[in-house]
């Protein structure tokens, strides 16, 4: 084998991604559309230095390790240089889309560069959730407040530094975020009376469902002890809100504001 001067962009995103959850979403999405390598052959190839690229209908056989708890796992990488981290010889190995690999595996666990200092475990259910186009640790629910519920609204008694800072990071780069704002709530006789986090996010319809799916995952990352609700605020509306919004918009400072385009208040140009 031998070292090209490759790029690894897939790997620089997950050491971001490792160290900070605003950065995960995007890791998951750039995984997604990218290729990896797996210690491996297909049939009618067997030069171990050979960079083999999976054809449809190819017969392969992809290596498993076990890990210390005995389980079967899989490891893939990003790059040659992140392979050859793994294994002192010279072993063969493929080439293919990242989505065919968590297809061809489903149901064992895998791990993308064990050698590096931030390889990635994915469980069975986190690559269901990825192949089914989600964002794993997620909740996937839109807040929704039913107009005859009893809400207690406010701010939060001890304010949730390192989430703001793993949204606001997260937000600076969703074009679609104009503004978010933060609040705690509680459901008076409801299943949760306790009060907990409140996100509003201010963007358009089409844009909320994956946003506040990613939103959600950065949140049960930060603080997975806690309940945090994402609510959607129609940029639209945001003249004339009602509701829980209206608590956010008029009583409250947004956390992040876009500070380029338009502004939170839909006025074009400039900086919030």
């Amino acid at each position: 084998m031998h070292f090209d001067d490759e790029q690894d962009p897939l790997n620089e995103i997950l050491a971001l991604a490792s160290a900070e959850a605003a950065h995960r979403p995007e890791f998951y999405r750039r995984l997604m559309i990218s290729e990896i390598l797996v210690i491996g052959s297909a049939a009618g190839h067997e030069d171990g230095d050979d960079d083999l690229t999976l054809k449809g209908g190819s017969s392969v056989q992809i290596q498993s390790w076990s890990n210390r708890e005995g389980q079967n796992v899989i490891p893939f990488f990003t790059s040659l240089h992140e392979l050859m981290k793994a294994t002192q010889d010279d072993v063969p190995y493929l080439r293919l889309p990242a989505k065919i690999f968590l297809e061809m595996t489903q149901g064992t666990a895998l791990v993308l560069n064990p050698y590096s200092d931030h390889a990635k475990e994915f469980s069975p259910e986190e690559i269901e959730t990825l192949l089914d186009g989600g964002t794993p640790g997620a909740t996937g629910e839109r807040m929704v407040v039913e107009k005859d519920t009893q809400v207690v609204i406010g701010q939060p008694s001890e304010y949730p530094s390192a989430l703001v800072h793993s949204l606001t990071t997260y937000f600076a780069g969703e074009h679609a975020v104009h503004s978010a704002w933060l609040a705690a709530i509680a459901y008076s006789g409801g299943a949760e009376p306790q009060p907990h986090i409140l996100v509003g996010v201010v963007t358009d319809e089409h844009h909320f469902e994956r946003i506040s799916a990613e939103a959600g995952s950065i949140a049960a990352d930060v603080i997975p002890d806690e309940v945090v609700d994402i609510l959607f605020i129609d940029r639209k509306t945001i003249d004339n809100p009602t509701g829980v919004s209206a608590y956010l918009l008029q009583e409250t400072q947004p956390f992040y504001e876009a500070r380029w385009g338009l502004d939170p208040h839909g006025h074009d140009g400039g900086h919030a």
